[in-house]
């Protein structure tokens, strides 16, 4: 087994002394580390490490520590209240109000709070412990109406240890290493600890230590699953509109309505997915999800779902769309008024297409191929028996089923998946259908009869050209 250290400075330990640095970085070496200074780790594989000089290291275990970042809200929270940052920081006065602010305080990893001997104060507990006792005494001095006091406070010094009962320490300028170094850190260490019982115990386990080797365990770590399940009866509300959203939803089985008030925008069935739009646009969901039969879901949480949305490529463009199914009433409205009144009142029956070119499950390749090549088309409706509507074929999809190993010229077209796409009544107004079109994303509608019987089929530029012409025709 090999360690190695990567450090992207010229010695380690640079919040102390160089002599200690080197002091710490020998003794690692002897032994038998790997040191590797003035390097940055450029990028990590399943069994590399790939660094900036173009070295690779083969490893299968990584362990990064790469420091801490102030919290995603106090950067936020600076940018929308103009606060003056520094690396992420909110900028404070040596009192501890922030900067330009006479009732706003702020301290430890959030603040760049002025050290007495200039610059900020390091990011450690001894700094961050003084600051809030002094911006409480300073609120309290406030109130009284009485001027706030700067921080005093310089350090009392630095120490670390390098493991094997040694240690190196700068304590108020004096610099040592060693036993009596990892001594004093394991004793400063003991006595911040809350209550006597537990000093006693730590000190006794401590104790142990020098006289006995190490127990150790091998551990199997059970990693936490990235997508979670979760079931609804009928009527569960898995989420109200206004609330946030944490999750992307798989519906395994079952079914769910998405929900604007009283109207129904989306029923998700198994094998379909929601929650993008409100992933992708602002984190708060727009709509209610209500189960409308026992439902099992899979959720993939937001950060998983933001990388694989913001990976570019078809699978972002790919939920973009799909979020643009769930608009809110206000928008479909608009979009309607762009069609004329008159039409938009009209049934479906009077612009669709009735000549249709269709295909039956028992076709084979073959037969089908000879259809495509008589009458081109992006895609064919599939009828069953009686004329009954079973899906559409498209045209990539058929390229795709041809594509299969197993996919003969005498192969039945059975075989193949055929998509879902909304259907409507022949009485349905081009208005209603438009809306359909925004809410099932689909730029096509398949018009049938109460018995599910094909009658004809209609386009979003078909109405579109309706709608804006002012007349319609019964397509033959």
């Amino acid at each position: 087994m090999q360690v190695h250290l990567v450090h992207s400075g010229d010695h380690l330990l640079p919040s102390l002394n160089r002599k200690l640095g080197e002091y710490g970085a020998q003794t690692l070496k002897e032994r038998g580390l790997k040191l590797v200074l003035n390097q940055r780790v450029k990028s990590i594989t399943a069994n590399r490490v790939y660094l900036e000089s173009g070295s690779i290291i083969e490893t299968n275990t990584v362990i990064s520590t790469v420091g801490n970042a102030p919290h995603p809200l106090v950067t936020a929270l600076g940018a929308e209240c103009a606060f003056e940052m520094r690396k992420g920081c909110i900028v404070t006065e040596s009192t501890g109000q922030v900067k330009g602010q006479t009732h706003l305080w702020a301290m430890g990893d959030c603040a760049a709070f002025p050290a007495v001997a200039g610059g900020d104060c390091p990011n450690t507990a001894q700094f961050a412990f003084r600051q809030g006792a002094l911006v409480g005494r300073n609120i309290a001095r406030t109130m009284r109406q009485q001027k706030p006091r700067p921080i005093r406070f310089k350090g009392l010094g630095e120490i670390a240890s390098i493991g094997h009962h040694v240690a190196v320490a700068d304590i108020l300028g004096v610099q040592f290493s060693g036993f009596f170094a990892w001594w004093l850190w394991r004793s400063v260490y003991l006595l911040k600890l809350p209550r006597f019982d537990r000093k006693i115990r730590v000190m006794l386990d401590w104790t142990l230590d020098l006289f006995f080797p190490r127990d150790l365990n091998h551990l199997s770590p059970r990693f936490s699953k990235s997508v979670n399940e979760s079931h609804l009866e009928s009527g569960d509300r898995l989420f109200h509109k206004g609330e946030p959203a944490f999750s992307f939803y798989i519906v395994k089985s079952g079914a769910l309505e998405i929900l604007d008030g009283d109207e129904i925008i989306q029923r998700i069935t198994a094998g379909g997915y929601f929650g993008e739009q409100a992933l992708l646009e602002g984190g708060i969901g727009s709509y209610d999800a209500r189960a409308i039969e026992p439902t099992d879901l899979a959720s993939v949480p937001a950060s998983i779902f933001h990388q694989l949305a913001r990976g570019g490529g078809s699978l972002g463009h790919f939920f973009q769309k799909s979020a643009a199914k769930y608009q809110s009433q206000e928008i479909v409205e608009a979009i309607g008024r762009k069609i004329d009144p008159n039409v938009a009142a009209q049934p479906i029956s009077l612009f669709m297409e009735r000549k249709l070119h269709t295909l039956s499950p028992g076709m084979m390749i073959r037969e089908t191929l000879q259809v495509i090549r008589d009458h081109p088309r992006s895609s064919y409706p599939v009828v069953g028996a009686g004329e009954k509507l079973l899906g559409l074929m498209r045209r990539e999809d058929f390229y795709e089923f041809l594509k299969r190993p197993d996919t003969r010229a005498e192969t039945p077209m059975a075989n193949m998946t055929f998509t879902s796409v909304p259907a409507v009544s022949a009485d349905t107004t081009v208005g209603d259908v438009m809306k359909c079109f925004i809410r099932s994303g689909s730029n096509k509608v398949l018009v049938v009869d109460g018995d599910n019987r094909l009658q004809g089929i209609a386009t979003v530029m078909d109405l579109f050209t309706a709608g804006t012409g002012g007349a319609g025709q019964n397509k033959q």
